[in-house]
């Protein structure tokens, strides 16, 4: 169980789940530092309070509706601070904050600008070091990824999609399990073409979006595909 004040990190090509106490998620990738600021339930109440720091990568968050009002999930980084009461959003930090809306709704305030930006499911916000949150951006749409093979029988697999307008590269990140809690390989392209590292046998997802020239990120496709490396003949057979 994580407490006020552990610090969470996700390595390179890895993911770290963590799961709170009302069933609400937020699975950190690769390359991540992040830290939990604040747990806290009133017994008897459906109060809760929830809060992590986010110093550094990328966190997806799906948050269980608040039943009261005053209950709040929130996501702060050095310059900024995302609240939530039940939503599904991603957070990033780099050398901006940036607050991507995937279902729901988030309400962005930064250091810089007394005024939140309220952000609905779609759109993204960008904070930069002056504190003052973007006007919500669209998101760009789902790759369409149906006609890829879903059979693979060498390691390194390849999917080729159409373009996503608007994309200046794409990120793909495959799972051994619909959740994403078991991540096995991550690549960002410049094409729409993704050549994945060696994984093995096995089921997997591959989910793969678009990102724009603001490092936005877009709405997932996802792809169900199997590996089944072939064993080859021995040298007398052939």
């Amino acid at each position: 169980a994580v407490r006020t004040g552990d610090q969470i990190s996700a390595a390179e090509a890895s993911s770290v789940t963590l799961k709170f106490s009302d069933g609400s998620l937020s699975t950190l990738y690769a390359n991540t530092r992040a830290s939990i600021s604040l747990l806290r339930g009133v017994p008897s109440t459906d109060l809760i309070a929830q809060r992590l720091r986010l110093d550094a990568g990328r966190i997806e968050h799906a948050v269980t509706p608040r039943k009261n009002r005053s209950s709040r999930f929130e996501v702060e980084t050095a310059v900024a601070t995302i609240g939530v009461r039940g939503t599904k959003f991603r957070t990033t930090v780099d050398d901006t904050s940036r607050g991507e809306v995937l279902e729901g709704r988030v309400e962005a305030s930064g250091s810089g600008s007394s005024v939140p930006v309220s952000v609905a499911a779609g759109f993204a916000t960008v904070i930069p070091a002056s504190g003052i949150p973007t006007q919500p951006v669209a998101l760009l749409p789902a790759p369409d990824l149906s006609g890829s093979p879903n059979a693979h029988e060498l390691g390194k697999p390849v999917f080729s999609f159409a373009a996503v307008g608007g994309a200046s590269q794409y990120r793909a990140t495959v799972a051994s399990d619909a959740a994403f809690s078991n991540v096995v390989a991550e690549v960002v392209a410049a094409q729409p073409r993704i050549q994945l590292p060696p994984i093995g046998d096995g089921n997997y997802v591959l989910r793969v979006r678009g990102i724009d020239t603001n490092r936005i990120e877009g709405f997932n496709g996802e792809f169900n595909f199997s590996v089944k490396i072939g064993t080859p003949p021995p040298p007398d057979a052939i």
